[in-house]
């Protein structure tokens, strides 16, 4: 039997997206095949690193709630817009 199932490589490990129809502990063969063959993964470092130097901080929770609390908007209502759904 063959399944085609789709993982996340984090810290070392392969991480099933979804459900996968094995025993625990049952050994597989795998074959890896990135999703996108295209991607110059050197330079998507460079970019990220690239980011990483250049963000700001995320906000803390209270900063954005503290940012938002006199908008009144329809947050719904505004991507429903944007989306042209109207």
């Amino acid at each position: 039997m063959t399944i085609r199932v789709e993982a996340i490589f984090e810290d070392g490990v392969l991480r099933p997206v979804g459900d996968v129809p094995l025993y625990n502990a049952e050994r597989v063969r795998l074959t890896i095949e990135p999703p996108h063959e295209d991607i110059d993964h050197e330079y998507l470092a460079q970019c990220q690193a690239e980011v990483a130097k250049s963000t700001k901080p995320a906000l803390t929770a209270e900063e954005l709630q503290e940012l938002l609390k006199d908008d009144k908007s329809s947050w719904a209502d505004l991507i429903i817009q944007e989306r042209g759904e109207y």
